[in-house]
C-alpha cells in the first residue's frame, strides 16, 4: 500500500506534467531542477530559518541565519544557549558557562554547514560531468532514480530521486571514518512551495556502519575535548547532541530579510 509521500508525489507529478520517460542525467535533473524551482534558488540573498531537532527523548528549538557564506546558528536547551557562527572556513561559538569563545575545528564548520539542508543539493552542482546515473530502485514502494556525485573535492554522494514527481527522497555520503566506511543518510519528506522554492520541512538522517556511528551520530564532528577547542561540559553536550543524527523539523523559513552584520560578528559572541 502507498504512502501519503507516494499520493502527495502522485499530485506534484500531475499537476507539473512532466514526463516519466527521463533515461539520462540531463533528464532527470532538468525536471527536478523545473520541480525544485531552480531559476529561483539564484534570487535567494539571506536565509532565516526555524525548526527543533529531535535527538533522541530531547527536543532542541534553533534558528539558523545565513548570508553567503555566513552561518549563525543559536541552540537554546532549558536555561542555556549555545551561539555557533561560520565564515565557510573557520568557526566559533560562545561557551554557555563564561565569557570563553571557542574556535571550532574544521570538521566542526563543515559538520555546522551541512546542517543546513533542504533538499536543494542537486540545484547547487555546477560540474554535471561528475554527476552520473547508477539506475533504478524500488524505495519504499516507490521507483527512485540514482544519480551519484563523485569528485575527489567532494565525499561520494548518492541522490534518489522519485520517478514521476523527480523530488529528492533521499541522499547518502559515504565517508572514510577512522579506516571504516560511514554512511550518513538523509530521508526528505513534507515538501512545502516557499517562495518558488519547493522546501523540505522535514529531515531524518542517520548515521550507518563506522565507529562514527557507533558513537552515536555525527555528533564527534561539532564537540571535541577540551583540548580541540570544544569548549567542553555543557557546549558539548548541547552541541554533541544537535548535531547527531535525527529528525529535524523546519517550523518557519524565510527568504531574503535584511541582516545586520553583527550577527556574523565573532567578536560579539561574548
Amino acid at each position: 500500500m502507498k504512502s501519503l509521500k507516494s499520493l502527495f508525489l502522485s499530485a506534484l507529478f500531475v499537476a507539473t506534467g512532466l514526463s516519466v520517460s527521463a533515461q539520462n542525467v540531463e533528464e532527470i535533473l532538468k525536471n527536478h531542477r523545473e520541480v525544485m524551482g531552480f531559476e529561483n534558488w539564484a534570487m535567494v540573498q539571506t536565509i532565516i530559518l526555524e525548526g527543533k531537532t529531535m535527538a533522541g527523548s530531547f527536543e532542541i528549538p534553533y534558528k539558523t541565519t545565513i548570508y553567503g557564506n555566513n552561518l549563525r546558528n543559536e541552540i537554546t536547551m532549558g536555561p542555556m544557549s549555545l551561539v555557533q557562527i561560520t565564515d565557510g572556513t573557520k568557526g566559533w561559538m560562545n561557551n554557555p558557562q563564561s565569557s570563553e569563545i571557542v574556535e571550532l575545528p574544521f570538521a566542526a564548520v563543515q559538520a555546522l554547514q551541512g546542517r543546513v539542508d533542504f533538499g536543494l543539493d542537486l540545484l547547487k552542482i555546477a560540474d554535471l560531468e561528475n554527476l552520473t546515473l547508477v539506475g533504478t530502485q524500488e524505495m519504499d514502494g516507490l521507483t527512485v532514480y540514482q544519480l551519484r556525485y563523485d569528485t575527489p573535492s567532494y565525499p561520494l554522494t548518492d541522490f534518489f530521486v522519485e520517478s514521476e514527481s523527480f523530488v529528492l527522497l533521499r541522499k547518502d555520503i559515504t565517508r572514510e571514518w577512522e579506516g571504516e566506511k560511514t554512511i550518513t543518510r538523509t530521508d526528505y519528506s513534507d515538501y512545502k512551495l516557499v517562495n518558488g522554492l519547493l522546501i523540505a520541512h522535514s529531515r531524518n538522517a542517520t548515521v550507518e556502519g563506522g565507529a562514527n556511528a557507533r558513537r552515536g551520530g555525527a555528533g564527534g564532528q561539532f564537540g571535541g575535548g577540551r583540548g580541540q577547542g570544544g569548549g567542553g561540559g555543557m557546549a558539548n553536550m548541547i552541541t554533541n547532541m544537535a548535531s547527531r543524527g535525527g529528525k529535524d523539523v523546519i517550523t518557519k523559513l524565510t527568504f531574503n530579510e535584511q541582516l545586520d552584520a553583527s550577527l556574523f560578528d565573532k567578536d560579539k559572541l561574548k
